[in-house]
């Protein structure tokens, strides 16, 4: 079996985004936000928010998004939970080309099954803690069902909870005892529910 052709169409995808308008577009950059008084953490955004835009797509209708990696390292976004070919699934392991820095790259699929899910960078943080998903690169999937409306509900919200800051830490440091022999732990400095950081103190109080 040659791999010529799986390498050429690698090569092809990741050249550059589609012609035609996108359904959506994303750019992967770095920002800061402000999540207390004083306390403003480094993240990597999805169009500048954490999470990302919200993706609305239609069990088996086709859609289009192109990506723009300005993150500064190689990256690509992995579709959670989708039913969808390799090259597009998002995920290195699985055979999707990455991203280099200052390019592009389209995504085209079929969405399926339908349900709550969320997309994410598949791009392995290793050591560096201050990339990927711990920097903040994901957002909320939502793929409708096909048959039309989804069920009865009042109100839609979306939360995110995120941990930021983090470090590695030997078992050791946490609690005493032999010398580990596991491997690190991650500890962070801040979590936030949504753009607050959990437990700050507001100042204003009709914030």
């Amino acid at each position: 079996m040659s791999l010529l052709p799986l390498q050429s169409a690698r090569r092809a995808g990741a050249q550059a985004p589609s012609p035609a308008k996108a359904d959506y577009s994303i750019r992967i950059a770095p920002n800061s936000l402000e999540i207390a008084p004083g306390k403003v953490i480094k993240r990597t955004a999805y169009n500048g928010t954490v999470p990302g835009p919200v993706l609305r797509l239609k069990e088996g209708r086709p859609v289009t998004i192109d990506v723009t990696n300005d993150s500064g390292y190689p990256n690509l976004i992995h579709w959670h939970g989708l039913m969808i070919p390799s090259l597009q699934d998002g995920a290195a392991e699985e055979g999707s080309p990455m991203i280099e820095p200052g390019k592009s790259l389209t995504y085209s699929y079929v969405p399926k099954p339908s349900r709550t899910r969320w997309y994410h960078s598949h791009a392995m943080a290793m050591t560096g803690l201050n990339k990927s998903t711990y920097s903040g690169e994901f957002g909320f999937l939502i793929v409708e069902p096909a048959a039309g409306y989804p069920g009865a509900y009042d109100r839609e919200v979306l939360l995110a909870a995120h941990h930021w800051q983090g470090h590695g830490v030997s078992l050791q440091d946490i609690k005493k005892g032999p010398p580990p022999d596991n491997g690190l732990e991650v500890m962070y400095d801040a979590a936030t529910l949504g753009d607050r950081m959990l437990g700050a103190r507001r100042t204003d109080p009709g914030a």
